[in-house]
């Protein structure tokens, strides 16, 4: 709806599954500075995630929902 009234809506996230699922662009930040921008099917990465998070995570595509989807395997 609000896309097609062409507005804009600002989010923040902290749930990356999510970010994917509503965001068309995502705004990634680390240490309080953009670490990276862009559109979110291409900003959710393993290596994005490991350099922003610290942390090891799977991304696969969701043929359901057409976005990525963020795993985090136990070590």
């Amino acid at each position: 709806l609000v896309q097609r009234q062409g507005k804009t809506v600002i989010s923040v996230f902290h749930d990356l599954n999510m970010a994917s699922f509503w965001a068309d662009d995502i705004i990634m930040l680390h240490q309080g500075r953009v670490h990276l921008s862009g559109p979110s099917q291409t900003i959710i990465t393993p290596e994005n995630i490991a350099a922003v998070f610290g942390v090891n995570a799977l991304v696969n595509e969701n043929p359901e929902l057409n976005r990525k989807q963020v795993l985090y395997p136990h070590a």
